[in-house]
């Protein structure tokens, strides 16, 4: 992580975002950085259940509050330059209906004061990683049959080849894999694709992309630096920015989604002119209306991305209910904020030239997965030219 995805140089600054319970993890990495030459590390332990102890505790008339110095302090990671490193683990726990809308109610809020943050990290140039460290709740959920430290183990040892941790040299490993997504990602825009058609069980999707929107895969690049990064690991997607009011069609999730703790199955959506004009779940429709009401952003998409059915993740045969590891497994799309690291210029425009470029503007970005050996993914170039993409789930160029 330190090496690979971060690239951390002598003299910078580095915030580990964990679990209190990974601790002893957090001092390895720690140590590793400063062996880098890292200036400073600080780790932010989170726990992942504040929100829930929160929305069962605190009084009623505290709950839309949240503070400004949170955001302030978030902003600065921006201003410094600072790497960030999150390995914060799933929430998993049901929870009833009023306890839901609470929750809701209280991350909206949070993701609207982190809105401030995100555009900042956008425009200042962050180096900011995301993985999950494997916890018990996280474990069971994945292997019912086990538990505690035994289920953890089997996580461990399931992550342990698609983090490529079992190569005889992970680093070099990682760089290898990098160069294979940036030649598909080259080979993605050099086809100067502008429609993309989504065919599977439940799914008639026809996604436009945004005004120049190219493809990222592999890495991103700190605008500060200039040096390349890996923001997911693991990563195993290729995606763009769709046009903000050019997608229509219907789309099911071909996984379940855990947002928060809520579990989402069988999400379906009709979409017209880009934005969600109905919806559906066989579970977890309030956890989905409240994404969807987050903000006047949150009916909208902000990401389309591609994955084959090879990947290494959909291999293992295993929905990790975990979006950083499900998302790597299929083909998905996300609701709300565009990713915009494939449009030149995106990260210096105003919010009125986003808008005019067809980029959505949300506080939050929320994936779902709509791929599976069944999918098929036509795209359509400047000149009208059709290509099949992926056929059954796999490459076809």
């Amino acid at each position: 992580m330190i090496r690979a995805a971060l690239d951390l140089q002598p003299g910078e600054v580095l915030v580990i975002n964990a679990a209190p319970w990974d601790c002893e993890f957090v001092r390895t990495v720690t140590e590793t950085a400063y062996e880098a030459g890292a200036a400073y590390v600080r780790c932010d332990y989170v726990d992942p259940e504040e929100d829930r102890q929160r929305c069962l505790h605190s009084r009623e008339e505290y709950l839309d509050y949240y503070p400004e110095w949170v955001t302030d302090y978030m902003c600065s990671y921006a201003e410094q330059g600072v790497a960030i490193l999150d390995l914060l683990p799933p929430v998993f726990g049901a929870a009833d209906s009023v306890l839901t809308e609470k929750l809701a109610s209280v991350r909206k809020l949070r993701a609207r004061s982190g809105d401030r943050y995100n555009k900042a990290r956008s425009a200042k140039g962050v180096t900011w990683v995301k993985s999950s460290l494997p916890s018990v709740g996280w474990a069971e959920t994945v292997y019912p049959g086990l538990k505690g430290e035994e289920a953890v183990q089997k996580l461990w040892e399931a992550l342990i080849p698609i983090l490529r941790l079992d190569r005889e040299d992970p680093v070099q490993a990682w760089q290898e894999h990098k160069r294979g997504l940036q030649e598909k990602k080259t080979a993605l825009d050099a086809m100067n694709l502008r429609k993309l058609r989504f065919e599977g069980p439940g799914t008639e999707l026809t996604v436009e992309l945004a005004e120049n929107s190219g493809w990222t895969g592999g890495c991103d690049m700190n605008k500060r630096t200039g040096r390349e990064y890996i923001p997911n690991i693991p990563t195993e997607e290729l995606f763009a920015a769709p046009h903000k009011h050019r997608i229509n069609g219907t789309v099911a999730a071909t996984m379940p989604l855990n947002y928060n703790g809520s579990l989402i199955e069988g999400m379906r959506l009709v979409i017209k002119d880009g934005r969600v004009v109905e919806y559906g779940a066989d579970s977890g429709l309030e956890a989905l209306k409240g994404i969807l009401e987050t903000d006047e952003g949150s009916r909208y998409f902000g990401e389309t991305a591609l994955v084959a059915v090879t990947s290494p993740i959909y291999q293992t045969g295993t929905i990790y209910y975990n979006t950083i590891l499900d998302e790597n497994a299929v083909c998905h799309m996300a609701l709300g904020r565009a990713l915009t690291s494939g449009v030149p210029g995106a990260s210096s425009m105003t919010e009125e030239e986003l808008e005019n470029a067809g980029l959505n503007q949300c506080s939050i970005h929320v994936d779902f997965m709509i791929g599976s050996e069944e999918l098929k993914v036509t795209a359509e170039d400047g000149n009208g030219t059709s290509v099949v993409l992926m056929e059954r789930g796999t490459w076809k160029i």
